[in-house]
């Protein structure tokens, strides 16, 4: 019995995995709750509140239609990129929508990834939600 080894092949297929964003910060009255003590200075409540702030000039209430990540969120978002990396994915690129949520959820899974060469972070604006969904003037992205 003849025993024949074939060569392994490169796999060059491309796939695209679509994740949502982690847990957002916009429910539960976050921004009135007494979270927010001195403008943008956020005291630690509880699990659902955001793990980061960036600063914005309008304080709170800029946060209402581009809430950032709870802790939850961002936890969520880590473990979705060890199971990744876990499977061996060669990952070269990821897409986000510049709204907070997703950049941060984008940065989660990036930083759990372990990979030699971390993949390209690409935002694209086509990403972003319909803006007929926003109630107030368009955010602030960062």
């Amino acid at each position: 019995m003849k025993v024949r080894f074939f060569p392994l092949q490169k796999d060059t297929t491309r796939r695209i995995y679509l994740i949502r964003n982690g847990e957002p910060a916009e429910f539960g009255g976050w921004r009135t709750n007494g979270a927010f003590r001195n403008h943008n200075a956020l005291a630690k409540m509880d699990t659902s509140q955001t793990v980061v702030t960036v600063a914005r000039t309008g304080g709170p209430d800029c946060y209402s239609d581009d809430p950032p990540l709870t802790q939850t969120g961002r936890a969520g978002a880590e473990l979705v990129g060890r199971s990744l990396s876990e499977r061996s994915l060669n990952i070269h690129t990821v897409y986000t929508s510049p709204s907070l949520r997703c950049l941060q959820t984008a940065s989660a899974i990036i930083s759990a990834l372990n990979s030699r060469k971390p993949p390209r972070l690409r935002i694209e604006p086509a990403l972003f939600e319909p803006l007929s969904f926003i109630t107030r003037v368009c955010p602030t992205v960062i």
